[in-house]
Protein backbone atom coordinates (compact mmCIF):
# COMPACT_ATOMS: atom_id res chain seq x y z
CA UNK A 1 0.00 0.00 0.00
CA UNK A 2 1.97 2.89 1.23
CA UNK A 3 5.08 3.20 -0.50
CA UNK A 4 4.75 1.32 -3.58
CA UNK A 5 4.75 4.30 -5.88
CA UNK A 6 8.48 5.26 -4.86
CA UNK A 7 9.81 2.10 -6.48
CA UNK A 8 9.13 3.06 -9.93
CA UNK A 9 10.92 5.93 -9.65
CA UNK A 10 13.91 4.63 -8.47
CA UNK A 11 13.76 2.04 -10.91
CA UNK A 12 13.61 5.05 -14.00
CA UNK A 13 16.01 6.97 -12.34
CA UNK A 14 18.55 3.87 -11.82
CA UNK A 15 18.08 2.70 -15.26
CA UNK A 16 17.58 -0.60 -13.43
CA UNK A 17 14.48 -1.69 -15.29
CA UNK A 18 13.20 -1.68 -19.04
CA UNK A 19 12.42 2.21 -18.55
CA UNK A 20 15.77 2.61 -17.86
CA UNK A 21 17.54 5.07 -20.18
CA UNK A 22 19.31 4.35 -23.66
CA UNK A 23 23.15 4.52 -23.73
CA UNK A 24 22.95 5.83 -27.11
CA UNK A 25 20.73 8.75 -26.41
CA UNK A 26 21.59 8.96 -22.43
CA UNK A 27 21.75 13.26 -22.31
CA UNK A 28 20.88 15.33 -19.20
CA UNK A 29 21.56 19.14 -17.15
CA UNK A 30 23.55 19.10 -14.26
CA UNK A 31 25.69 20.66 -11.61
CA UNK A 32 29.05 20.42 -11.99
CA UNK A 33 30.22 19.03 -8.14
CA UNK A 34 33.13 21.02 -6.34
CA UNK A 35 34.04 23.02 -9.15
CA UNK A 36 37.92 24.28 -9.19
CA UNK A 37 37.92 27.97 -8.84
CA UNK A 38 40.94 28.26 -11.19
CA UNK A 39 39.56 26.19 -13.60
CA UNK A 40 36.16 27.88 -13.80
CA UNK A 41 38.23 31.29 -14.34
CA UNK A 42 39.18 29.87 -17.92
CA UNK A 43 35.83 28.43 -19.17
CA UNK A 44 33.54 29.84 -20.67
CA UNK A 45 29.98 28.87 -21.96
CA UNK A 46 30.16 26.26 -24.85
CA UNK A 47 33.50 24.73 -23.75
CA UNK A 48 33.18 20.85 -23.96
CA UNK A 49 34.66 18.59 -21.46
CA UNK A 50 35.00 14.67 -21.69
CA UNK A 51 33.18 12.84 -19.27
CA UNK A 52 35.33 9.95 -17.34
CA UNK A 53 35.05 7.60 -14.71
CA UNK A 54 38.33 7.65 -12.53
CA UNK A 55 39.29 7.34 -8.98
CA UNK A 56 38.64 5.47 -6.01
CA UNK A 57 36.01 5.39 -5.34
CA UNK A 58 35.20 5.89 -8.52
CA UNK A 59 33.47 9.55 -9.95
CA UNK A 60 32.57 11.12 -12.63
CA UNK A 61 35.00 13.62 -13.63
CA UNK A 62 34.78 16.12 -16.06
CA UNK A 63 38.05 16.89 -17.98
CA UNK A 64 37.87 20.33 -20.13
CA UNK A 65 39.25 20.08 -23.67
CA UNK A 66 41.56 20.25 -24.92
CA UNK A 67 43.63 21.43 -21.91
CA UNK A 68 42.36 17.93 -19.58
CA UNK A 69 42.09 19.95 -16.40
CA UNK A 70 39.30 18.39 -13.87
CA UNK A 71 36.56 20.87 -13.73
CA UNK A 72 34.70 18.89 -10.96
CA UNK A 73 32.19 16.12 -11.49
CA UNK A 74 29.21 14.89 -11.54
CA UNK A 75 26.96 13.26 -8.79
CA UNK A 76 23.63 13.22 -11.09
CA UNK A 77 23.01 9.88 -12.78
CA UNK A 78 26.18 8.17 -11.56
CA UNK A 79 24.68 4.46 -12.08
CA UNK A 80 23.36 5.54 -15.37
CA UNK A 81 27.01 7.17 -16.68
CA UNK A 82 29.13 4.58 -15.30
CA UNK A 83 27.35 1.30 -16.58
CA UNK A 84 27.14 3.26 -20.00
CA UNK A 85 30.89 4.29 -20.09
CA UNK A 86 31.50 0.66 -18.87
CA UNK A 87 29.72 -0.52 -21.86
CA UNK A 88 32.09 1.36 -24.21
CA UNK A 89 29.82 4.59 -24.26
CA UNK A 90 31.35 7.94 -24.50
CA UNK A 91 30.05 10.96 -23.39
CA UNK A 92 30.81 15.12 -23.25
CA UNK A 93 29.66 17.74 -21.58
CA UNK A 94 29.17 21.14 -22.63
CA UNK A 95 29.27 24.20 -20.13
CA UNK A 96 25.43 25.66 -20.39
CA UNK A 97 26.36 28.14 -17.42
CA UNK A 98 29.47 29.30 -15.40
CA UNK A 99 27.80 31.22 -13.09
CA UNK A 100 26.46 31.39 -10.49
CA UNK A 101 26.38 27.19 -10.40
CA UNK A 102 28.59 25.54 -13.23
CA UNK A 103 26.36 23.74 -15.45
CA UNK A 104 26.82 21.50 -18.13
CA UNK A 105 25.18 19.37 -20.67
CA UNK A 106 25.81 15.87 -20.77
CA UNK A 107 25.14 13.72 -24.05
CA UNK A 108 26.65 11.12 -25.84
CA UNK A 109 30.44 11.98 -27.55
CA UNK A 110 29.81 13.02 -31.03
CA UNK A 111 32.32 11.21 -33.43
CA UNK A 112 34.52 13.32 -35.40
Amino acid sequence: MGGSGGSGYEVDIIGGGAGGPSCSTLSFDAPVASPDPAVVAQISVHDTCDVVVAGVPPQVRLLVRPIGAQLGALTERIADLTKCIADGYRYEAEVISTAPVVRVRVRPQRNN
